[in-house]
């Protein structure tokens, strides 16, 4: 499987809806720099490769590579590892070669502009090294465009939760910074500062989780019920920039400005639910042991990494624990047949009760909400 083929089972998994804004300004034929923030580890990789319309290389920190098992789907995605000073530093002029070799031939680069994965609520300090690669690759002779784009999250670490990715407008390098090079420090600030405004515009800038609780509860309550991601975002950044916020409605945001996104409420099918349901809470309690496990592991994580824990915990865990049972049927007299079978059942059973109960209680949660509103 390819590094996007993975990327989709990935995201289509973890996340209950991943939205696209304005991908079309992704040029079809043009040498490309995607520009993310980076607030979510190795999940906001696997956006960037779920959603880009074109073959995508990705920038990443050289530590990745000292982890065995991602080694395979890095060398399938041409991953270009960059040596972080936060981890040791080291030469990166190969980074920089393949990134315009890259660029040269036609081809879309993804950077996080800020240089690590962090837990704010706005924008890191922009690192200057988009901008230089930027100019390598104009002076190697490509003509390439920096796209910047948001990574949005109602939870970023809640499975089944809602996502959002922004594509902002291209930047010009060749033209709008003529006979710039990556050693003309004028020219590397200026272009550092237009990917910072750019990204600005489609990545969350709150000023603190206070903030953007309280926005995101004023535009819930401003919109429709069952109003998008995109929809709320986008009138919470206008609803912040225009004077004072009410305090958040707890139904509706955590205390950082988690989103509790409510269900269409054209959209709640209770009869559907009501035959779904036995067939789910079995597969939650028949699967409770990796879950147990997971959500263990995940707490002794950083946030910023544990969306991406827990993906890569499911993934080894769950087919492990069908694996277990289906030798534990054959140590209790069944064939090979019943107990692989057995072992099958549980895990549909599992991938039922994942998708179905996190929607079961959103429909729920709007249904009091609307009731008491």
């Amino acid at each position: 499987m390819s590094l996007r083929g993975l990327a989709v089972v990935v995201t289509d998994f973890f996340f209950d809806e991943m939205a696209v804004e304005n991908v079309d300004r992704v040029p079809e034929d043009r040498p490309v720099i995607l520009a993310a923030n980076h607030h979510s580890g190795l999940m906001d990789a696997m956006m960037l490769y779920a959603t880009t319309p074109r073959d995508l290389r990705a920038v990443a920190k050289s530590t990745l590579w000292k982890i065995w098992p991602f080694r395979p789907f890095l060398a399938a995605g041409r991953v270009i590892p960059i040596y972080r000073q936060r981890d040791g530093g080291g030469d990166n002029s190969s980074a920089f070669e393949a990134v315009a070799e890259a660029l040269v031939e036609g081809g879309v680069v993804g950077i996080f502009a800020e240089g690590t994965s962090h837990d704010g609520t706005g924008l890191e300090r922009i690192r200057t090294g988009t901008a230089r690669m930027a100019f390598d690759a104009v002076t190697a002779g490509a003509d390439p465009v920096i796209v910047p784009v948001g990574l949005i999250f109602e939870d970023r670490e809640r499975f089944r939760s809602d996502a959002l990715v922004r594509f902002g407008e291209p930047i010009e390098v060749a033209s709008q910074f003529p006979g710039a090079t990556s050693d003309d420090r004028e020219s590397v600030r200026a272009l550092t500062a237009r990917i910072e405004e750019g990204l600005g515009a489609v990545a969350p800038t709150w000023e603190s989780p206070e903030q953007r609780a309280a926005a995101r509860s004023a535009a819930m309550q401003a919109l429709p019920v069952g109003a998008s991601l995109g929809d709320i975002e986008t009138e919470a950044e206008r609803l912040a920039s225009i004077g004072p916020l009410p305090d958040p409605d707890p139904r509706l945001v955590g205390d950082d400005g988690e989103a509790e996104l409510l269900v269409p409420p054209d959209q709640i099918d209770t009869s559907g639910a009501a035959l779904v349901w036995p067939f789910a809470v079995v597969g939650k309690y028949t699967n409770r042991p990796p879950f147990m496990a997971i959500r263990a592991i995940a707490k002794t994580q950083d946030p910023n990494s544990r969306a991406t824990i827990k993906t890569l915990a499911g993934m080894v865990l769950y087919p492990l624990w069908w694996f277990l049972i289906t030798l534990i049927g054959r140590w209790a007299g069944l064939s090979w047949g019943w107990s692989i079978a057995i072992a099958a059942t549980i895990a549909v059973l599992g991938i039922i009760s994942a998708r179905e109960l996190p929607l079961a209680r959103a429909e729920r949660r709007t249904q009091e909400f609307i009731e008491n509103s």
